[in-house]
């Protein structure tokens, strides 16, 4: 968040400010990332103080930003337009740790629960991520998840490792687990 920031500063975009005793600028990530995940093609809301042309904004951001950041062309979005994050695709490398079979994929895939314990502010909680996981498929170097985003408790990628018996506590340094799409749709706020 800190590197788009300062990037838009010195890009001098003219970016919307909060308002209060610290203001920050109006942008946000609509689905944040877990610790230890890559991100591609991720999404970045921001709202602007005056109009830009989107070829303006792409050319003084794109120089601003470091190499291995780049950004797609902007789109323009109506200002009462909410995102709705439906969906995300990541993509997990295994390397050094055996793939689980079909069978084992079907199975958790065919169960009508699958129950994760998660913690906060120190209570600890069952939660039923299957009506979250849209599909695993096998790849050519590890697997590939389809999360579906719900209100009720998204699942998360290690959860669903777990569940397959892969230990991503055991030797984190042989999985590489990537982002590579969310999937989000624009409502328009009535009012």
């Amino acid at each position: 968040m800190r590197l788009f920031e300062r990037a838009l500063r010195r890009a001098q975009i003219p970016v919307s400010m909060t308002m209060g005793f610290n203001p920050r600028p109006k942008l946000s990530f609509p689905l944040a990332l877990q610790l230890g995940i890559e991100g591609l093609n991720e999404t970045l809301e921001l709202e602007l103080e005056e109009w830009t042309k989107p070829s303006d904004f792409y050319n003084k951001l794109s120089g601003q930003l470091p190499d291995g950041i780049s950004i797609s062309q902007p789109e323009l979005i109506p200002l009462n337009a909410k995102s709705k994050i439906t969906g995300a695709v990541y993509n997990v490398t295994l390397n050094n740790i055996e793939p689980p079979d079909d069978n084992k994929i079907r199975e958790l895939l065919n169960s009508n629960e699958v129950f994760v314990k998660r913690t906060k502010k120190r209570i600890e909680k069952k939660l039923d991520i299957r009506p979250s996981i849209n599909g695993i498929e096998r790849s050519e170097n590890g697997l590939i998840l389809h999360i579906k985003v719900l209100n009720e408790g998204t699942a998360k990628p290690k959860e669903i490792l777990d569940k397959l018996d892969i230990d991503t506590g055991k030797h984190p340094e042989f999985i590489k687990i990537v982002r590579t799409n969310v999937q989000i749709q624009e409502e328009c706020e009535q009012g």
